[in-house]
């Protein structure tokens, strides 16, 4: 993980915690999707970081 550098990529920045927060959401997607449907939410520091992690996801 690289840190403070803003030009790099924030998937690449943040990509732990994108993987483990992408593990989880999954495991509770299995458990819950019967009952409700499990989301992931990403909080970013702008709307670039946003942007870039959103495409990494998709």
């Amino acid at each position: 993980m690289v840190r403070g550098d803003k030009q790099t990529p924030a998937h690449e920045r943040y990509a732990t915690r994108l993987r483990l927060g992408y593990q989880r959401c999954e495991a509770q997607y299995q458990e819950l999707s019967e009952v409700r449907e499990p989301i992931l939410f990403v909080m970013t520091e702008g709307v670039r970081a946003a942007n870039e992690i959103a495409d990494y996801l998709h």
